[in-house]
C-alpha cells in the first residue's frame, strides 16, 4: 500500500492564514494604542451616562400583601360538586374567580377615588423626579372638577402666602399649552385657562419649599388613572395548591403602594359583605311573597272548604260530638238529666 500524498499546497495555505491572522492582530491592537485616547473618552462617556441614569431614576419599593380565598358554599353539596373539590377544580375556579374581581375596573376605580389618586404632586429632588403623596405641602381643590378632564400646571411657592402658577397644559385630543402666570394667595378662588381652583397648605408646608423646584400638579383622566393602577397592581396565586391570593405593586413611595393594596382589599370586602347582603335582603324578600301567597292560597282553600259544607249541609263530626258532651254536662249540672 502506497502512503497517503500529502498536498504542499495545502500546507503553504495554512501557512499564509496564520500570517495573515497574526498580522490581523498585530494591526488590530497597533490601531487600538494609536487612538487610546478614544477609548478613554467613551469610557468616561458611558460611566457619566450611567451615573446621570442613576440620578434620574427614582428607586423603586415593592409591596405585597396576602388574603385567604374561603370556600362561600356550606352545606348540600352534590356528589358533582364533591368530585370536584378531590380533584381541586372548585377551589381553583373559585380563586379565579376572585382574582377577577380584584383586577376589575370597578373596585380600582373605588380606590382611585378614595385616595385621590387622580391628582399627583410632584417636585425634582436634584435631577430625580419626586412623588409628594402623602407630604404634599400644597391640595388642590378642583372647583366643578370633571372626571374626564386632565391637565397639568406648575406651583411656586413665595413667603407670604403667595403663590404663582404657569406652564399650564391640556390634555387629551384638544391639547393645549398656555405660557400665562398667574399669582394669588392661599384660599383664593384662582381663575386659570383649565379652570377654576382653590390652593390651600397643608401640615406639610415649610420655608424650604420657598427654595426648591416647583411642584407640578397633574390632574388626570379618571379613566385612565384607573387603567394605570390596574396595571400597576398584581393578583395572582403563588401556590396552585393554596386558596391564597397575592397582591403586590412597586412604586417610588412605599406608603403609596401599601394604601393602594391595603384600600383595594377594604373595598374588596365591603363589596362582598354588601353582595352577602344584597343576596340575603332578596331571599328574605321572595320567603315574605311566597308566605304571602301561600297564605292567602291556604285562606281561600278553608272559604271553599266552608262554603262547600254549607252547601251540601255537611257537619263537623268532631264539633257537634264536643257540643253535645258539653251540652249534657251541662245539663248534669243544672239537674235537668
Amino acid at each position: 500500500m502506497t502512503p497517503n500524498n500529502i498536498n504542499p499546497n495545502s500546507a503553504n495555505s495554512d501557512t499564509k492564514q496564520e500570517e495573515h491572522i497574526t498580522f490581523s492582530v498585530h494591526d488590530l491592537i497597533q490601531t487600538v494604542i494609536a487612538n487610546w485616547y478614544w477609548f478613554v473618552i467613551s469610557v468616561f462617556v458611558c460611566v457619566g451616562c450611567g451615573y446621570i441614569y442613576i440620578l434620574r431614576t427614582p428607586k423603586i419599593y415593592s409591596r405585597t400583601a396576602n388574603i385567604l380565598v374561603k370556600d362561600s358554599r356550606k352545606g348540600g353539596d352534590t356528589d358533582l360538586a364533591t368530585l370536584s373539590d378531590l380533584a381541586g377544580l372548585s377551589q381553583r375556579r373559585n380563586v379565579d374567580n376572585e382574582i377577577y374581581i380584584l383586577q376589575s375596573r370597578r373596585l380600582m376605580t373605588e380606590v382611585v377615588k378614595q385616595l385621590g389618586l387622580t391628582v399627583q404632586y410632584e417636585t425634582k429632588d436634584g435631577l430625580r423626579p419626586q412623588d409628594l403623596y402623602g407630604q404634599s405641602p400644597i391640595a388642590v381643590e378642583f372647583i366643578n372638577d370633571n372626571d374626564r378632564q386632565g391637565f397639568r400646571f406648575e406651583v411656586s411657592l413665595r413667603p407670604d402666602s403667595i403663590v404663582k402658577l404657569n406652564y399650564f397644559e391640556i390634555f387629551g385630543p384638544d391639547k393645549q399649552k398656555f405660557k400665562q402666570e398667574i399669582s394669588a394667595v392661599f384660599g383664593d378662588t384662582i381663575s386659570t385657562p383649565v379652570g377654576q381652583m382653590i390652593i390651600r397648605p397643608t401640615l406639610y408646608m415649610s420655608p424650604d419649599y420657598y427654595e426648591k423646584a416647583p411642584i407640578r400638579v397633574t390632574k388626570g383622566n379618571l379613566g385612565v388613572v384607573t387603567q394605570f393602577y390596574q396595571h400597576e397592581v398584581k393578583s395572582f396565586v403563588a401556590n396552585k395548591q393554596a386558596s391564597i391570593i397575592t397582591i403586590s405593586m412597586k412604586s417610588s413611595v412605599p406608603k403609596k403602594a401599601e394604601d393602594v393594596i391595603n384600600t383595594l382589599i377594604a373595598v374588596y370586602e365591603k363589596d362582598a359583605i354588601d353582595d352577602k347582603r344584597g343576596i340575603a335582603e332578596s331571599t328574605g324578600q321572595f320567603i315574605d311573597n311566597r308566605l304571602e301567597i301561600i297564605s292567602e292560597e291556604l285562606s281561600e282553600v278553608d272559604r271553599n272548604i266552608e262554603k262547600f259544607k254549607k252547601d251540601n249541609k255537611i257537619y263537623d263530626i268532631v264539633s257537634e260530638a264536643e257540643q253535645t258532651i258539653t251540652e249534657s254536662a251541662q245539663y248534669k249540672t243544672d239537674g235537668l238529666s
